[in-house]
């Protein structure tokens, strides 16, 4: 650990070389679960060191200098939505290691912004960045992404409200909010247990999508039920239940985060007392107006249409992923038939092949 300091990271006053995820949220993410879980093995110096340092590289738009530079800045476009949990999850578990309550109360209160809804005519700090009343959510100022980067906020949030169990920050209202998210924006947009293409922005072009996503928010449900009520707990549980019971929606648990989760979830899956319920009505539609998406269902398919605006964009191409884009947001759509493995139809496989000028639905002059 010294030597990746020496060599990499100490080195505060150069500016950022690479992405500056890596910066701000990879690397410390993982340097301070190393901390946290050898912090009765290293010296506490060498952890007060080590936090100064990831602090000096939490910058958003900055420059060298800046006042503003090694905290959450809520102006930052970098520090908004999903990647605000991150930032503020880390320096949540930094307080948690050196016990710096000020710390934890300044990240706690930062990240609990990310539960305001967003309204488009009332913005606060400008940011376009969550989760509308409609259940849609944006990241990116402009794309929609419930099934990446809202997934992710989505596990950060579970893993949170565990941290801050019997803690003084404690909020169990926030569930409120929580199943809102769950039951509103996850459950249209996540068929049988596969997310759906319309809400993954440029991560359509990943091969880990689809069911993966769709184990990733299962991961984040089983945890979040652990700390909800009676009544939403079991609603909750339900939901999981159903989910797991579906054939083609094999889920792995070695990709999981947490060992307890893997118990917890297989705790679900064995318990004949917890009856599958899918809460999300086989027969509804779904406008997404605030993310330009729509979701229609019925008891044998599901139908979704990517739509864009002076709002939302039509694709998103960033970090050499998803580069033949170009039409998604033109009205390009899916269909879902039940009981399908919908790897077999789209996914990674699908956006490698078909050709990009002529997605089904879309009006395009081939040259």
């Amino acid at each position: 650990m010294s030597w990746i300091h020496d060599k990499y990271l100490k080195d505060t006053d150069s500016g950022y070389y690479g992405n500056w995820y890596s910066r701000e949220i990879g690397v410390p993410m993982n340097l301070t679960k190393i901390l946290f879980i050898l912090r009765d093995e290293i010296e506490p110096e060498f952890i007060t060191d080590s936090i100064t340092m990831m602090d000096a590289y939490i910058r958003g738009d900055e420059q060298l200098g800046s006042p503003l530079i090694g905290d959450v800045n809520l102006d930052a476009r970098q520090h908004t939505g999903a990647n605000l949990t991150d930032i503020t999850f880390n320096r949540i578990i930094q307080g948690a290691i050196t016990g710096d309550v000020k710390r934890v109360d300044k990240a706690v209160k930062d990240m609990m912004t990310v539960f305001n809804t967003i309204d488009p005519n009332d913005l606060q700090h400008g940011v376009t960045d969550g989760f509308y009343e409609d259940g849609s959510f944006i990241q990116h100022s402009t794309v929609a992404y419930t099934g990446s980067y809202g997934k992710v906020l989505l596990g950060r949030i579970a893993q949170l409200v565990t941290v801050l169990n019997n803690t003084q920050w404690q909020d169990d209202t926030l569930m409120n909010t929580v199943e809102e998210w769950v039951y509103r924006g996850f459950g249209p947009v996540m068929y049988e247990g596969y997310m759906m293409e319309i809400v993954k922005g440029r991560a359509v072009s990943r091969t880990g999508t689809g069911y993966a996503d769709g184990a990733g928010v299962v991961e984040a449900l089983v945890q979040l039920s652990l700390g909800m009520n009676d009544a939403s707990k079991s609603k909750m549980q339900s939901y999981v239940k159903y989910l797991i019971t579906i054939p083609e929606f094999k889920v792995n648990t070695n990709s999981f985060v947490s060992v307890s989760n893997i118990f917890a979830y297989e705790h679900i899956k064995q318990d004949g007392s917890i009856i599958g319920m899918n809460p999300i009505d086989a027969n509804s539609h779904f406008a997404f107006n605030l993310m330009d998406k729509s979701v229609h269902l019925r008891d044998d398919y599901a139908f979704s249409l990517a739509r864009s605006s002076t709002r939302v964009s039509k694709y998103e191409y960033m970090s050499g992923e998803n580069l033949r884009s170009w039409f998604q947001g033109d009205g390009a759509y899916y269909l879902y038939q039940s009981g399908v493995d919908q790897t077999d139809v789209y996914g990674i496989d699908f956006f490698a092949t078909v050709d990009h000028y002529k997605l089904p639905r879309t009006t395009t002059v081939n040259a």
